[in-house]
């Protein structure tokens, strides 16, 4: 049986809150097991300019910790602990590993997100499209697709945002990292509010 566009929707945030019940915080990790994975900006973009409030990670196998390589040279990672339901909100941008920045995704990119209640959502964004890129339950390190640059983007790497209703929080990083700091799958990087 078939089912329409709405009811996956409604499936899939049940399916999300049934994860969240459990707590109301849940543990973020980095993205990529790529060694040289780590954090690029976090409440400033580049820690040092504009308003950002959401975590940038970057993967630069030298260890320089100097730039955003390696494009789709490594997969992009379910990030949060425990299973739930990664929602492919944007999959149609094409690959794209350059500073060239488009609206596709609504600036967005190929971009994943998981709904919990009362507002809140996470979602990891710029996401170069694999062969299995497609809504997902997941536990946490399963892949979602490459590293990559799509939507508005300057470079190949992974945004991850907590909000609710629409706006960034920063609570949820703030306290775990800063610019620098280690971001691969065996790292904590935050706690994620999810109702």
């Amino acid at each position: 049986m078939r089912m329409n566009k709405a009811v996956k929707s409604l499936v899939g945030v049940g399916m999300a809150l049934v994860g969240a019940q459990a707590a109301a915080t849940v543990a973020a990790y980095g993205p990529s097991s790529q060694s040289g994975t780590y954090i690029k900006s976090t409440t400033y973009y580049f820690c040092n300019s504009s308003s950002h409030t959401a975590l940038d990670i970057c993967v630069d196998t030298s260890g320089a910790k100097a730039s955003c390589g390696a494009c789709n040279a490594t997969n992009v990672l379910s990030m949060l602990n425990g299973t739930y339901y990664y929602q492919l909100m944007h999959g149609s941008c094409a690959s794209d590993c350059d500073s060239v920045t488009t609206s596709c995704g609504g600036g967005a990119g190929n971009y994943y997100q998981v709904t919990g209640s009362n507002g809140y959502d996470f979602r990891e964004l710029h996401i170069n499209p694999n062969a299995d890129m497609k809504s997902k339950t997941a536990a946490r390190g399963v892949y979602l697709g490459w590293l990559g640059s799509t939507g508005s983007s300057t470079a190949p790497h992974v945004h991850a945002d907590n909000r609710r209703s629409g706006t960034r929080l920063s609570a949820w990083y703030s306290a775990y990292v800063t610019c620098g700091s280690a971001a691969t799958s065996a790292n904590a990087i935050g706690q994620v509010t999810l109702q």
